[in-house]
C-alpha cells in the first residue's frame, strides 16, 4: 500500500489517492521548474538597464566617446585593486604606448566599452578616498569623472609606460606607513559598527561585550592584514 506524509503523518493512499497526490507533486515540482528558469533571466532583465544607468551616472559613456579605445597593445595590466571611478571598482587598467586603457570586465558592465586616454591628457594628483593616501587621475580639462587608483598600482603601471606619461616628481611621496594609519582607521569604524549593533540590538545575542568587539574585530583585522600586504610599495 502506498503511503504519503500529511501533517507529519504517514497516511495510507488508494488508486485515486495515488493519482491525486501525483498531481499535486508534479504541479510543485512544475512551479519550482518555472521558478529557477525565471530568476536568472529577471536577474539579468534587471542588472542590463542598472548597468546601463550607472555607465551614465559615472560619465563612463562620455569617456568612452571622447576617447575611443584603439587595438593598442597594452605593456602592464595591474589586477589586483586596480581602482575607482565614479563607484566603480572592478576595473582592468593597462599602460598602453598611446596612452592609459581603463575597461571593465564585460560581466559586470556590458555597455561599459574600454576607453584610452593618451597621455598627455592625463594628469596625476595626491588624494585621498576612504581614508586611504590613492592617486587621482583626470582625463583633458575637466576634473569630473575622475579615476582614483593605489600607489602601487600607479607605480605599477610608471614601470612600463612611456616617457610621455605623467610622472609625478612633484607629488609627495605616499609612504607604506601612511597607508598602514588609513586600514587602522577603517578597521576601527568597521569594527565599530557591528560591535555598536550587536550590543546595542533590541534583542542582542547572547555575547558578552568582549566578544561582540573582539571577532569583527579579528575578522576586519584579518582582512586589511591582507589588504595591505597587497596595497603596501615595494621599498
Amino acid at each position: 500500500m502506498a503511503t504519503a506524509l500529511e501533517g507529519g503523518k504517514e497516511t495510507s493512499l488508494g488508486g485515486r489517492g495515488i493519482l491525486k497526490y501525483l498531481e499535486i507533486t508534479g504541479d510543485r515540482l512544475e512551479i519550482s521548474d518555472r521558478t529557477a528558469l525565471l530568476f536568472p533571466i529577471g536577474l539579468l532583465i534587471l542588472w542590463l538597464p542598472i548597468t546601463a544607468l550607472l555607465g551614465w551616472l559615472t560619465g563612463w559613456f562620455g569617456l568612452m566617446r571622447r576617447y575611443p579605445d584603439n587595438k593598442d597593445q597594452a605593456l602592464v595590466s595591474p589586477r589586483l585593486l586596480s581602482g575607482t571611478i565614479g563607484g566603480i571598482q572592478v576595473l582592468n587598467l593597462g599602460a598602453c604606448p598611446s596612452g592609459l586603457r581603463v575597461a571593465m570586465t564585460r560581466l559586470f558592465g556590458p555597455f561599459l566599452r574600454p576607453f584610452l586616454v593618451p597621455w598627455c591628457e592625463v594628469s596625476a594628483a595626491p588624494s585621498s578616498f576612504l581614508f586611504l593616501p590613492m592617486i587621482k587621475l583626470t582625463f583633458g580639462t575637466s576634473d569630473r569623472p575622475a579615476l582614483w587608483i593605489y600607489a602601487r598600482t600607479w607605480d605599477q603601471l610608471l614601470e612600463r609606460a612611456p616617457a610621455a606619461a605623467p610622472h609625478p616628481q612633484s607629488l609627495p611621496q605616499f609612504t607604506n606607513q601612511d597607508l598602514l594609519k588609513g586600514l587602522a582607521v577603517q578597521w576601527m569604524i568597521m569594527t565599530a559598527l557591528p560591535a555598536s549593533f550587536f550590543y546595542f540590538s533590541p534583542s542582542p545575542p547572547d555575547l558578552s561585550v568582549g566578544a561582540c568587539i573582539g571577532v569583527p574585530a579579528l575578522l576586519v583585522g584579518c582582512a586589511q592584514i591582507i589588504r595591505y600586504r597587497a596595497l603596501r610599495r615595494s621599498p
